[in-house]
């Protein structure tokens, strides 16, 4: 296989690009990645991102609202004591 029968990849994007994708601060997708709780790639002294991977991480992380069962909420079951 030659290099030429590759495909090419998504180019790994720096924080400055991966925050406006998320709209936070480069600096906030830098302490995450430091923390080890965002998707990242170190290179050396350098972190860069897959669009796709934070894509997908982002999506994981959406909540909504809570679904209601039709019973009593647990302060209301309190306060009825």
């Amino acid at each position: 296989m030659t290099p030429r029968d590759l495909q090419p990849a998504q180019p790994l994007i720096d924080a400055d690009v991966a925050g406006a994708l998320l709209s936070v601060p480069a600096s906030w997708m830098l302490r995450e990645a430091r923390a080890g709780r965002i998707p990242h790639v170190r290179l050396g002294r350098y972190v860069r991102f897959d669009a796709a991977a934070l894509d997908a991480w982002w999506r994981s992380r959406v909540a909504g609202p809570v679904v209601r069962t039709g019973s009593v909420p647990v302060s209301d079951r309190r306060a009825a004591q």
